[in-house]
């Protein structure tokens, strides 16, 4: 690439898009529309009450399309299965995150914590907004940025369990249903974001080649067992297209850390959460789900990092023997703005395996058997060690909720896709 084309911020079409539901491709022209005409209801895929999907033959001078009835139209759909896209996909690449896990392992409390820090992190640190594709489809995580972080009573104690509930296996908004004739498909929705640079940040110039949608794809722990992943429930189909994989290990649901735990809370030791079984058998189930997806052999790894976050690092991490709500983020220049430091996430996360493999060695080696990249961190939705009531249920002030190193795997992994979007401080 020549050095104009390096620094031009043209907008220009992708010349393929993949769909982030059902991963059919297509060239830009063939995406649908969506019809705003209130009388054109009726889709043959999704529905009577779903607005008419069509290939449009008349464009406004901006470039919207005109539906049959002449009314100006803002949202695409997929040829395939006719859900919508994000309009931002024709214009920039995806990257995907699959954030895996057993049920009660806490993956709500993690997204609620991930996206409320990206969006204050990204901007102030990096010079790199981080903002919603579309509200309305994401209105489940700001419900659980709010709940976690914009109380309206900051100071007064709420019981744990009552800040988000657990997400539903079914429906809930996290499921899009497609009749394809008599043959029902359940797809993932993802929560979208558009990551790109401000004017802070040293490429602003190149923002629209540095640009991506970023697709959150959150699942019930159930949909991860052995066995649910079915020609009519597709709904984990994102795993084998993903950037980055992101496997939330709860060390309270395994009996064997409770010697960890009792060493971190040598007061009084917090009680364990409700077992969802063993937590490794969930990534193996993974691991085989990507090759039977990508047609790999049965011991083939992928080059991709996978993030083994082990949670509420509140109340263990403090074994590792250092500092570990230290992020790793290093200041560069005067201007404000930051690398990411490898070399911390490295050493924290060679502490951390050495921890699990202490313990759950069998986790360890599912997680180097499916990646040729494996980290294993601390992370902490709120931050803050609950204060235990003697009924043994955990409380908090939601003014004291900080997570510390929840945007970590992705901020890491944006690095590495994106070139020149996020510095990095490389080991020596």
């Amino acid at each position: 690439m020549s050095e104009l084309d390096d620094n031009a911020d043209s907008l220009t079409l992708q010349e393929e898009l993949t769909c982030l539901h059902c991963w059919s491709r297509c060239p830009p022209d063939e995406v649908l529309w969506i019809s705003e005409h209130q009388e054109l209801l009726g889709d043959p895929l999704l529905g009577e009450s779903a607005q008419r999907r069509f290939l449009p033959a008349r464009f406004t001078l901006t470039g919207e399309a005109l539906d049959p009835r002449g009314q100006v139209c803002r949202e695409i759909a997929c040829p395939h299965c006719h859900l919508p896209l994000p309009r931002a996909m024709l214009e920039h690449q995806p990257l995907l995150v699959s954030i895996i896990g057993t049920p009660t392992c806490g993956k709500s409390y993690y997204l609620g914590a991930l996206t409320w820090s990206l969006r204050r992190m990204l901007p102030k640190l990096f010079g790199v907004e981080f903002v919603d594709v579309d509200p309305a489809a994401n209105r489940m995580l700001h419900i659980y940025e709010e709940k976690l972080f914009l109380s309206q009573t900051p100071d007064q104690l709420i019981a744990l369990g009552a800040l988000i509930n657990k997400t539903p296996v079914y429906g809930g908004g996290l499921l899009s249903e497609v009749n394809f004739g008599q043959q029902k498909v359940q797809y993932a929705k993802p929560f979208s974001f558009v990551v790109q640079p401000t004017e802070r940040h040293p490429r602003a110039e190149q923002r629209s080649r540095l640009a991506r949608v970023c697709c959150l794809y959150d699942n019930a722990g159930e949909h991860f067992l052995p066995g649910n992943d079915t020609l009519s429930n597709q709904s984990t189909r994102h795993l084998a297209m993903s950037s980055l994989l992101l496997f939330l290990y709860d060390p309270t649901q395994d009996p064997r850390l409770n010697d960890v735990l009792r060493r971190a809370n040598p007061d009084r030791q917090p009680p364990p959460t409700e077992s969802a079984g063993r937590q490794e058998t969930v990534l193996r189930e993974v691991a085989q789900r990507i090759r039977t997806q990508l047609s790999l052999g049965r011991e083939a790894k992928v080059d991709r990092p996978l993030f083994i976050a082990v949670t509420k690092a509140d109340l263990w991490a403090s074994v590792l023997g250092e500092f570990w709500s230290e992020e790793p983020w290093t200041p560069i220049g005067e201007n404000g703005l930051h690398a990411i430091d490898i070399p911390s996430i490295l050493r924290m996360s060679e502490k951390t395996r050495q921890l699990l493999e202490r313990f759950v060695p069998e986790l360890v080696a599912a997680a180097h058997s499916l990646s040729t990249q494996v980290y294993f961190l601390p992370v902490s939705a709120t931050g803050v060690r609950p204060e235990w009531d003697s009924e043994g249920k955990g409380w908090v002030r939601p003014k004291d909720l900080v997570p510390v190193w929840v945007s970590v795997p992705f901020a890491h992994a944006l690095s590495h896709t994106v070139s020149g979007l996020l510095p990095r401080l490389k080991p020596t």
